[in-house]
């Protein structure tokens, strides 16, 4: 993987967001951060392999498995198909003993994301294959760094959007740990209204990038074709809010309706938290 170009690192990425059993498990992040780390394993005729330690899918070739389990999904499910019993097998004998006439070939998958336990390794998720075989393989320690790698990175992302709003700047990581518990990341489009004027706000917005426009309605004098001034109702810009501010919060915690109705000047990501989890 050291010696793959850019090109090279995207193409595989590519490859595995159209592969239904990697692009489900995995989230976009965690995808472009293992194209950069995945192996190509080349496997002769009639070799044995053991999954139990890595997610397989086929680039060339086909494999038959050799044991009831072939698969396991994060979350702890495996997977099985149907399975032919041998004339001299019988219902207690070990998974290595079944033998099936199910074949996988290009695009399939097999092996585990996550490392079995080494006294389940010999018993699951191993096939044989039944022509020389090109397997791109995920080895699961590998999806393991990776995945403690982004989650540290998306800890650390919560911490400052909320330790850099002015009102929580001086709150002890206590808190702040119980709030990013409950943070969630949202892209929204400009002109997304977040708050309306007069409404008690759904949640709190910490904005991670983009600006955001306040308006509240006012009295206005407005002059008419005669020449006569008549009073009427307009919204007006009073401020703007951008990265590093937060909204919502006074309005939640006090349940009083917002002064002020907040939309999106540019496109916004926020870090949200639902009104239900602050009060």
């Amino acid at each position: 993987p050291i010696l793959r170009t850019k090109e090279e690192h995207e193409a595989v990425y590519t490859i595995m967001t159209v592969i239904p059993d990697i692009s489900k498990q995995l989230s976009d992040e965690q995808m472009k951060e293992i194209s950069k780390i995945v192996l190509r394993e080349y496997w002769v005729k009639g070799s044995t392999v053991d999954a139990s330690q890595g997610f397989y899918t086929i680039l060339r070739g086909s494999v038959k498995p050799q044991t009831k389990y072939y698969k396991r999904l994060i979350g702890g499910n495996f997977i099985s198909l149907p399975l032919q019993v041998t004339s001299s097998t019988s219902i207690k004998s070990k998974p290595t003993q079944f033998a099936s006439s199910h074949m996988f070939g290009v695009g399939c998958c097999f092996g585990t994301l996550v490392p079995l336990p080494s006294k389940m390794k010999h018993e699951v998720l191993t096939v044989l294959t039944e022509e020389n075989c090109d397997f791109l393989k995920i080895p699961s320690i590998n999806y393991l760094k990776i995945k403690e790698k982004i989650t540290k990175r998306e800890q650390q992302a919560k911490e400052e959007v909320i330790h850099g709003s002015p009102y929580y700047q001086n709150w002890p990581l206590v808190f702040i740990f119980k709030l990013t518990a409950q943070l969630k990341w949202r892209k929204f489009p400009i002109d997304h209204v977040f708050m309306k004027e007069g409404e008690i706000s759904k949640y709190v917005g910490f904005i991670k990038s983009g600006c955001c426009n306040a308006y509240r309605i006012i009295p206005a004098l407005v002059k008419r074709p005669l020449g006569k001034m008549v009073k009427q109702m307009r919204q007006v810009l009073i401020g703007q809010l951008c990265q590093k501010q937060s909204f919502g919060e006074v309005s939640i915690l006090l349940q009083t309706p917002s002064t002020y109705t907040l939309k999106g000047a540019t496109p916004v990501e926020l870090g949200l938290i639902d009104a239900t989890d602050v009060l």
